[in-house]
């Protein structure tokens, strides 16, 4: 199945700001749990 272009460009375009979002999920929140308990 061929996804439309748009589609495609447009998940090309998030991909890079989503893997920025979960990188920084995965780095900062654990030091907020270890620092809240």
């Amino acid at each position: 199945m061929r996804l439309p272009a748009f589609l495609t460009a447009a998940f090309v375009a998030a991909a890079p700001a989503l893997a920025a979002d979960t990188t920084r999920t995965l780095t900062v929140y654990p030091d907020d749990l270890a620092r809240m308990s």
